[in-house]
């Protein structure tokens, strides 16, 4: 993560592999290295920043001040897709086995 004051000086920031949580040292804006995605979130006193994609396709936030913010990916959405899908395949399976009935269960004139 990049973080450029309103000057242009440029400042790396550590984050880890889901997300980070530090200080940021005044106004400006935060560029994520990574692909563009809606999931990403940058939350700021409570409230999230407004996020925009710069000139290389890299989500950037503008913060207005100073202080502690978080970085997060939601992926309730993606978690949401996986579920169905994974509901889909099941019912597909389940539907597909064979119904067959129990020996037991058919009669002998049937059998005949």
């Amino acid at each position: 993560m990049i973080y450029t004051d309103l000057n242009g000086k440029r400042q790396n920031l550590d984050s880890g592999e889901i997300g980070v949580r530090t200080i940021l040292p005044g106004p400006g804006t935060l560029t994520l290295t990574e692909n563009y995605s809606r999931a990403w979130k940058v939350l700021k006193d409570g409230a999230y920043l407004e996020k925009s994609k710069n000139e290389n396709g890299l989500p950037t936030f503008k913060a207005l001040s100073g202080g502690e913010f978080s970085l997060f990916h939601d992926g309730t959405n993606r978690r949401a897709w996986l579920s169905l899908q994974l509901i889909f395949l099941v019912t597909v399976i389940v539907l597909a086995l064979p119904a067959g009935r129990r020996k037991s269960e058919i009669s002998e004139e049937e059998l005949a």
